[in-house]
């Protein structure tokens, strides 16, 4: 039995207990309350909503079904009215020598993105790449590639574009050589850039002039191009494959470290 002393003891001891627990029970009530309202108010729309698509972007379908196959790593560029789009990676497919790969040789271009043109019939310099492959034909002399850049360059600075440039990427290997075109369908082959071969480096026109940016083996490299020049090409010895008897003299400059 308890002493008076030690009944009234035992009675606060449970007294403070009940408050404790009362006051634990609605702490963990208005937290579950927060959690609902927050549940309802941010997580049930999300989950039950179905995706729009933003009133800034329509994606634009191809009236006739003619279009380029999915891909990535590809390289586009705006020239002479028209958008480009070359190379990347696809689906799978059986090549022209029966071998089966991910990336594409290809040329497509259009002029309202919707409706799309693929280029049948490229030529240019194939005693560089691509020598065995039908020419003229849908497969240019840059070989499939992907991770490679086009840009369209101003060479005379009148404020249009001159050619199209194609640089580098992966065909198969880390590529560093230059292809030029003025209308997207005869290819001229420039030679080897003194930047070291790379793939998914970025390249971009500023004030004038063709800067190129980093790229994989992994870099920080910054090159500009600061001049082309159109030169005549020895006539190379009779071949089947094609080739123009002229091409473009670049000169790029490697920018130091400020």
């Amino acid at each position: 039995m308890f002493t008076e002393d030690e009944a009234k003891s035992l009675n606060a001891f449970r007294q403070v207990n009940k408050q404790h627990s009362i006051a634990v029970l609605i702490r963990t009530g208005i937290k579950m309350k927060c959690f609902l309202c927050f549940f309802a108010v941010f997580i049930f729309p999300l989950a039950n909503s179905t995706p729009k698509s933003s009133p800034n972007w329509k994606e634009l379908i191809s009236s006739d079904g003619i279009k380029f196959s999915p891909r990535n790593a590809h390289a586009s560029c705006v020239f002479r009215g028209k958008m480009w789009v070359t190379g990347g990676k696809t689906d799978k497919y059986t090549a022209y020598n029966l071998l089966t790969s991910h990336q594409v040789a290809d040329v497509w271009y259009s002029s309202n993105g919707g409706l799309w043109a693929f280029e049948e019939y490229n030529t240019g310099d194939y005693f560089a790449q691509n020598n065995d492959v039908v020419q003229p034909g849908p497969i240019p002399p840059w070989f499939t590639r992907y991770g490679h850049t086009l840009n369209a360059v101003d060479l005379n600075g009148d404020g249009e574009a001159d050619i199209m440039l194609l640089l580098g990427g992966y065909a198969p290997s880390p590529m560093n050589d230059q292809w030029a075109t003025v209308d997207g369908q005869n290819w001229i082959y420039c030679g080897f850039a003194p930047w070291s071969p790379r793939a998914w480096h970025s390249a971009t026109i500023f004030q004038g002039s063709l800067w190129l940016f980093g790229g994989t083996p992994l870099n920080n490299e910054v090159w500009k191009l600061e001049s082309a020049q159109l030169i005549p090409r020895v006539p190379l010895p009779l071949t089947r494959s094609m080739f123009n008897n002229y091409t473009y003299n670049f000169t790029w400059t490697r920018m130091p470290n400020v």
